[in-house]
C-alpha cells in the first residue's frame, strides 16, 4: 500500500500533489480507493471503489448513463433471459426488451419469435386432469334372455382405455358404467329407463378384449350387481363414458357430445346405483296366530309364504315375536294388507309401527304406534278387511301386521305387500 508523505518530505507541491486528492479540482488516484465509513447509513465496506463502479457500467467501462442509449437496441432479441455473468447494463437492457414486449398492443404472444414467448401446449403446462363425459354411439337390438351384447360395430371410431387412468372409452371399472335408454320409437333419440321386474335400473358395462367390444347387463338390488337378461326384444340407446384430456385435440376420439336432452336423461344416474333400488316385500298365507302356537305376540300375525323380498327391507318370522318388517333405507314407503274372514266372524287388522304392546288388539294400542286399521262385525257372508298406509318410514322402524287375535285366516288371500316409492 502506498505511504503517502512521510516524515521528513518537504511540504511542497511535487511531494504533495502526489500523495493527496485535490479537494478543489478534478484529480485521480493510481492506487484502489476503499471506503470505510462506519456508520450505519453508509452501509457495508467497499475495498476498491473502481471495480465497484466498473460493475455497474458495461464490460467496456462506457457509462450507462450516456445519452440516448436504447438497451433493448443492443441485446440480440434471441436470448432475453438474464444468465450469470450478464453485466448490469446487459442485464438490465434484457429486462427492458422483456418488459416492451408486454407494453404492446394486445399484450405479447406464444408464436416463438424472438421477443415472444414458446408456442402453449399441453406440455406447457404439464398432465393435466382427465375429464369424463357420456357419449352416445348409437342404438342397439336386444334378443330375449341376452345378458350381453357385441357393440363393435358401434365402437368403430372410438378408442378404448389402455388402463383406468388414461384417456379413452371407459372399458374399465368403475367408470366403465353405461347408460341404457329403451327407445319409444327410431326418433326418439333418449328413451325410457329400464326397469327389472322389482323396479330397480338395468344398466351396463362396457368392455373391451381383442377388439371385440361387449356390453353386459346388469342390475343392483341389495347392495349387489348382479346379472340381468333381457325379456322381450328390446332396441336400446347405449351412454358409454369417455375419459378425455381437454389440453389434446388430437385426441382419437371424436369429441365427447350429448343429445340436447341427454343431461336430463342421465342426470339421476350412477352416482351410486344403490340409489335406485326398489325395495319392496311381499307376503301371503298365515302362518297362524300366535295364540294358536305358543308365540308370545299373541297379536302379530307371521306368513309361511314369503315370495318376494328385496332391497332396504328384510323380514323375520319367529315362533315368539311373530313376524315382523325391518325397514334398512330410509324413505317414502307404501303398504297394503288383505285379510279374508268367514261368515260370522268378527276381526281387526291393521299394520303397527314400532309398537311395544304386541299382546294388545290393533284398536287399543297407542295412536302413535297404529299406522292404520280396518274392522269388520259378524255378518251372514265371508267378507275381506283390506287397508293402506302410506308414509315416510326411517332405517331401524318395524312394520308388524297387527290383529286382534280372534279369527284364523289361512285363504291363500290373506296377503301384505310394503314397498318403497322413493329413492
Amino acid at each position: 500500500m502506498a505511504t503517502g508523505i512521510v516524515d521528513g518530505q518537504p511540504v511542497d507541491a511535487a511531494a504533495s500533489n502526489a500523495a493527496w486528492i485535490a479537494k478543489n479540482g478534478d484529480d485521480f488516484t493510481n492506487g484502489i480507493l476503499g471506503l470505510k465509513k462506519t456508520d450505519l447509513v453508509s452501509g457495508p465496506f467497499v475495498n476498491n471503489a473502481q471495480l465497484a463502479v466498473n460493475n455497474l457500467e458495461t464490460t467496456t467501462g462506457s457509462t450507462e448513463s450516456a445519452p440516448g442509449t436504447m438497451y433493448s437496441t443492443v441485446v440480440p432479441l434471441a436470448n432475453q433471459r438474464v444468465v450469470d455473468g450478464d453485466d448490469h447494463r446487459k442485464s438490465i437492457a434484457k429486462l427492458d426488451q422483456a418488459f416492451a414486449n408486454t407494453a404492446l398492443a394486445g399484450g405479447h404472444t406464444h408464436d416463438g419469435t424472438p421477443g415472444n414467448g414458446a408456442p402453449l401446449g399441453p406440455s406447457a403446462f404439464g398432465p393435466a386432469p382427465l375429464m369424463s363425459a357420456f357419449f352416445t354411439p348409437g342404438t342397439k337390438s336386444v334378443p330375449v334372455s341376452a345378458m350381453s351384447s357385441d357393440v363393435s360395430s358401434l365402437f368403430t371410431a372410438y378408442t378404448q382405455q389402455l388402463s383406468s387412468t388414461t384417456a379413452g372409452v371407459s372399458v374399465f371399472a368403475p367408470q366403465n358404467i353405461c347408460i341404457i335408454r329403451v327407445l319409444g320409437s327410431m326418433t326418439d333419440p333418449v328413451g325410457a329407463p329400464l326397469y327389472d321386474a322389482y323396479g330397480n335400473v338395468v344398466y351396463g358395462r362396457l368392455t373391451w378384449s381383442a377388439s371385440v367390444w361387449t356390453l353386459s347387463y346388469f342390475t343392483y338390488i341389495s347392495g349387489v350387481e348382479t346379472a340381468y337378461a333381457f325379456t322381450a326384444i328390446t332396441t336400446i340407446r347405449i351412454w358409454a363414458q369417455e375419459l378425455f384430456d381437454p389440453l389434446n385435440p388430437g385426441f382419437a376420439n371424436p369429441p365427447p357430445t350429448h343429445d340436447p336432452r341427454s343431461q336430463d336423461a342421465i342426470a339421476p344416474l350412477f352416482a351410486s346405483p344403490a340409489t335406485q333400488i326398489q325395495s319392496t316385500a311381499n307376503v301371503n298365507t298365515s302362518n297362524a296366530f300366535g295364540f294358536t302356537n305358543g308365540s308370545v305376540n299373541t297379536k302379530i300375525t307371521r306368513f309361511n309364504t314369503v315370495p318376494l323380498v328385496v332391497g332396504g327391507i328384510s323380514y323375520t318370522d319367529d315362533a315368539s315375536l311373530g313376524g315382523y318388517f325391518t325397514i334398512n333405507e330410509q324413505g317414502l314407503y307404501s303398504m297394503t294388507v288383505s285379510w279374508p274372514m268367514t261368515a260370522f266372524q268378527v276381526g281387526k287388522v291393521g299394520m303397527s309401527l314400532n309398537t311395544a304392546n304386541p299382546t294388545t288388539d290393533i284398536d287399543l294400542i297407542p295412536v302413535g304406534e297404529r299406522l292404520t286399521m280396518a274392522s269388520a262385525q259378524a255378518v251372514p257372508a265371508a267378507q275381506v278387511l283390506s287397508c293402506a298406509w302410506t308414509g315416510r318410514l326411517n332405517i331401524g322402524d318395524v312394520i308388524r301386521v297387527h290383529d286382534n287375535g280372534l279369527v284364523n285366516p289361512t285363504d291363500p288371500t290373506l296377503a301384505f305387500t310394503i314397498t318403497k316409492v322413493n329413492f
